[in-house]
């Protein structure tokens, strides 16, 4: 009785084993793509006569290799794909890829980014209401960021704007309705310190560079967040939370004033120094908007 005991715990134990040894190996086993996504490695492995290993961007819109939309404003939706290749330099490509048919993709273009990992990878209507321009940062070795704006006409996939930047955030800040603007922290160059906001919009048809505003020179020494939030009279107000000294976080508003066109810090009515009342040693303590109703809180 007891040989039959113990044979049956041995029988258990090495099923037991097997089948944990099979979970690790599924655990450890890279995980397969399905669908749409195989096809659109397939189609890119096709094109490039080899395997393309996929790059997972850290934020933004898109947390896949994959994007999807309708980039040159044809009414179809294309595909974006993040990747690099062994045949190539180590710095990720990007690759726009047109439907051919069901469950079916072909490689339009691809174009090189500027390092080897992706910050954040999104997508928004910049120039006009229906063609989507794509957007990624990347991040290099030393330290510095860049983000990069494509344009998609169909043929072409082409870079109209690229800036070093610390921090960014989209949002319809000038109140066109249509289209989006895209607001930048530029890196603290100057001995004085501050903060450089850039914005970038829909000037007659054409995406540039708009306007620029210091803010804090002498007591900004970089920007820790930016936000995008509306307020009461439905207007797109941007929070930036900005270094003071090394260990403390302050906050300022910024409003588009539609009568002089431009950028402007708002201090709120009975709110004499925003910087001052907002003050915090806590710097996990950043703005965003917690409850999503979408203020800024």
């Amino acid at each position: 009785m007891r040989l039959k005991i113990t044979a049956l715990t041995l029988a258990l134990l090495l099923l037991t084993g097997c089948a944990a040894y099979n979970d690790v190996e599924t655990l450890l086993r890279a995980p397969q793509l399905s669908g749409e996504s195989a096809a659109l490695q397939k189609a890119l492995n096709s094109y490039l006569g080899g395997s393309a290993t996929l790059k997972y961007p850290a934020s933004g819109d898109f947390l896949s290799p994959f994007a999807f939309g309708d980039w040159d404003g044809d009414g179809t939706n294309e595909a974006a794909v993040l990747y690099t290749a062994d045949t190539t330099s180590s710095n990720v490509f990007l690759a726009v890829l047109e439907p051919s048919g069901e469950d079916s993709w072909h490689v339009s273009q691809t174009i090189e980014g500027l390092s080897s990992e992706v910050e954040t990878f999104s997508a928004a209507h910049l120039r006009d209401a229906t063609s989507q321009q794509i957007l990624a940062g990347y991040g290099s070795a030393q330290g510095d960021r860049y983000l990069v704006v494509y344009e998609y006409d169909g043929t072409n996939l082409n870079t109209i704007i690229s800036n070093r930047y610390s921090e960014m955030v989209l949002g319809d800040f000038t109140g066109k309705g249509d289209t989006q603007d895209l607001v930048l922290a530029l890196p603290t160059d100057t001995e004085y310190g501050g903060v450089t906001l850039q914005l970038l919009t829909n000037v007659e048809g054409e995406f540039r560079s708009y306007q620029t505003l210091n803010l804090g020179e002498g007591s900004y020494s970089g920007c820790a967040a930016l936000s995008a939030g509306q307020g009461r009279d439905d207007a797109m107000y941007l929070v930036m939370d900005a270094w003071s000294g090394s260990n403390s976080l302050v906050s300022d508003i910024i409003l588009y004033d539609s009568e002089t066109g431009f950028l402007q810090p708002y201090h709120p009515p009975g709110l004499s120094d925003p910087q001052r009342s907002t003050l915090r040693y806590h710097t996990e303590l950043l703005s965003r908007d917690i409850d999503g109703n979408g203020t800024v809180d």
